[in-house]
């Protein structure tokens, strides 16, 4: 299917790009079934459907500047163009404050399907793996086939296309976009067997065209590149209740194609119509295995992954390097299922080649249990505790080093992080009269820096709110308690209030009324702060099913007690429409 010629981004692909484009040319947009193809004819041909939205706003304050223009109007809509199933969306904002067009055809994408087989094509991404090709944008085609039949078990998924436009440099600096060589690439994915039992073997090449800008700008270190990666992942269930899973990859990158061969005697020398080592090639690994065993009522696993300093593939956008992660898990469940416990404990560090200035060690658990008590109560507590140990080196220890035990000028630094949840919830009374429920929700947060002297800041958080759904007469109220505490080195304030809300339906939920009310008190060192009191008002009301018409009114007052801020009220009005087809 993907015929190489030369590894200078010279490829035959015709045939899988006639392929691709013979599926494209009859499919529909987003993921569409070839099998409608004889519908044509008798669906409709040309259907459009879109909306628009109106809005205005007016806004008053007293007591402070205007914080946004006194008056505002805000138009927009969305119109959607359909041909035998091809979709072609324009969308469109006009307002006093801004104004925009948008036409994505530019940005279109096909996802044609015919059974087991899916054609991409236009701007899409592709995932093989996640140290391969992992959701890079591309302008071109790709497939996944997943027969059916005796050869279900096999999958094929393939790609080719523009993974970096060129960018040629701008001299008068009229833009921003960073300077780019045309990259293409191309990438294969063949595996065999089950969800449970399988193998996956994947390669993924890019290359850039040193032709497509007019010169290399060496001196701003942005070179033409080369990448190879060979990946194979793979799963293994035994008994039906030990799995395993691995992933393993190996990257070949050249940072710049200029520069001399330079056998290895790696696996990749001996792919010389697919990649060349040079003298400026690198080669890294990632590899990621993992084991579960699942018991009766119980699940128990382990997982270890490792990532070469410096590992990367142009087929990702961002990859985690230089790091060793190790951790196990468990999960649980007691008394009948009403009691369900799931703990995590692990350690992660970097500096794997110990020749970087710092190095930093984390330690992570967690534990969450929900206990079901009756089908009133029920209640969740979880608690975490995340530790990161940093050592960082001077980089004039080794030249002042008198003695291999002397520790000069090092810093040892180690942050805690530890955060806990409890969380009630009790069903008061549920009938057909309506619904009486309670909730209630602690968490406590706290960080501290551990350098000579112990750094640490708190924070608490209540929440308590009582819910009354009236179904006779299709009415929510809900009374709520909020509480906040923060204590640090220098700060301890403390906010609290009381919120109610009111829902309220009519003309078959046609018309949905709101009203919203919060009052909140902060207070710093034990003084009093301000007092904030707002009110929201929303009335919506839906005709037809295509119109709806929205008011809705905010007012915030805020009285400062203190002599720092003045007092201030504002007021915000809006008149809105919406109308669909």
């Amino acid at each position: 299917m993907v015929v190489l010629l030369d590894n200078r981004n010279v490829y035959s692909l015709s045939f899988f790009l006639a392929f691709c484009l013979l599926i494209g040319a009859s499919a529909r947009s987003t993921a569409q079934d070839l099998t409608a193809i004889g519908a044509i004819g008798q669906e409709k041909a040309f259907q459009l459907s879109g909306g628009v939205t109106a809005h205005q706003t007016l806004y008053h304050a007293h007591g402070i500047a205007q914080r946004r223009d006194p008056y505002a109007y805000y138009l927009s809509g969305n119109l959607n163009l359909a041909l035998y199933g091809w979709n072609i969306p324009v969308s469109f904002i006009y307002s006093n404050q801004h104004s925009s067009f948008s036409q994505p055809f530019n940005r279109y994408a096909l996802h044609p399907t015919y059974h087991g087989l899916t054609g991409h094509f236009g701007y899409t991404s592709m995932t093989f793996s996640n140290y391969t090709l992992n959701g890079h944008l591309f302008l071109g085609a790709g497939i996944d086939w997943n027969p059916e039949g005796k050869l279900q078990k096999l999958r094929i998924s393939a790609m080719y296309g523009r993974l970096q436009k060129a960018i040629v440099p701008d001299t008068l600096l009229r833009t921003t976009e960073h300077p780019a060589f045309r990259r293409m690439g191309f990438g294969l994915k063949i595996g065999y067997g089950t969800a449970h039992d399988f193998i996956d073997f994947i390669l993924f090449h890019a290359s850039d065209d040193m032709n497509s800008l007019p010169y290399i700008l060496d001196s701003l270190s942005i070179l033409p590149q080369e990448n190879l990666v060979l990946g194979i992942n793979a799963g293994k269930t035994l008994a039906n209740k030990l799995v395993l899973k691995t992933e393993f990859a190996s990257s070949a990158i050249t940072r710049d194609i200029r520069a001399k061969e330079n056998s290895t005697g790696s696996i990749f020398s001996r792919m010389s119509k697919l990649y060349v080592p040079r003298q400026s090639s690198s080669y890294y690994h990632a590899f990621k295995a993992g084991i579960t065993y699942q018991g009766g009522f119980y699940t128990l696993g382990a997982g270890y992954e490792r990532i070469d300093p410096g590992y990367q593939t142009l087929g990702a956008y961002y990859f985690n390097q230089d790091l060793e992660n190790m951790t196990a898990n468990g999960t649980m469940s007691l008394i009948k299922n009403k009691v369900n416990v799931s703990t995590q404990v692990g350690i992660q560090h970097n500096n794997l080649k110990q020749d970087q200035i710092s190095s930093m060690q984390r330690l992570i658990g967690s534990i969450n249990i929900s206990y079901m008590a009756t089908q009133k109560l029920n209640i969740q507590s979880t608690y975490s505790n995340f530790q990161t140990f940093t050592n960082y080196r001077s980089p004039f220890e080794r030249i002042h080093q008198l003695t291999p035990y002397d520790d000069l000028d090092t810093l040892d630094y180690t942050q805690l992080s530890q955060s806990s949840n409890l969380s009630v919830g009790y069903l008061l009374s549920n009938n057909e009269k309506g619904r009486h429920y309670i909730h209630t929700n602690l968490s406590c947060q706290t960080t501290s820096d551990q350098q000579v002297q112990t750094v640490s800041t708190n924070f608490y958080h209540l929440n308590t709110i009582y819910n009354y759904h009236a179904t006779l007469i299709s009415t929510r109220i809900s009374l709520g308690f909020n509480g906040a505490k923060n204590t640090s080195q220098n700060v301890r304030s403390v906010t609290y209030g009381p919120t109610i809300a009111v829902n309220k339906t009519a003309f078959d939920k046609k018309l949905m009324n709101t009203l919203t009310s919060s009052w909140n008190t902060t207070s710093s060192e034990a003084k009093y702060v301000n007092r904030i009191w707002s009110l929201r008002l929303n009335s919506k009301y839906t005709l037809k099913k295509k119109h709806q018409f929205n008011v809705s009114l905010v007012g915030i007052n805020r009285t400062n007690l203190s002599n720092q801020e003045k007092s201030f009220t504002e007021l915000t009005g809006t008149l809105g429409y919406s109308y669909q087809f």
